[in-house]
């Protein structure tokens, strides 16, 4: 049998820190995917609002109208505007 497993945050229990701040994580990612073509829409941080931590390894949330910014530290809208794609018009509006 293997003793290896994969790790999630949802496993990692209330150290979501774990492997690093998932602000950094994900920004790395993000200029990892960006630097070989790669497009990504969205990106789901499941980490990111402030929640309770249960020893079972679960979350309920607290407020899920702000960021946990112990691991966003730059906050909501800062962090959505690292992860979001550049988008260039390519084709300007007709006007009259």
């Amino acid at each position: 049998m293997c003793d290896i497993y994969a790790q999630s945050w949802w496993t990692a229990g209330p150290d979501q820190a774990i492997w690093g701040t998932p602000e950094d994580i994900y920004v790395k990612l993000k200029e990892g995917y960006d630097a070989a073509g790669i497009p990504i829409k969205g990106w789901e941080p499941d980490n990111n609002f402030v929640v309770d931590y249960k020893p079972i390894k679960n979350w309920i949330g607290v407020d899920w109208n702000k960021f946990d910014e112990q691991y966003y530290p730059s906050g909501g809208e800062a962090w959505v505007a690292k992860m979001v794609r550049k988008l260039v018009r390519l084709f300007a509006p007709f006007t009259h």
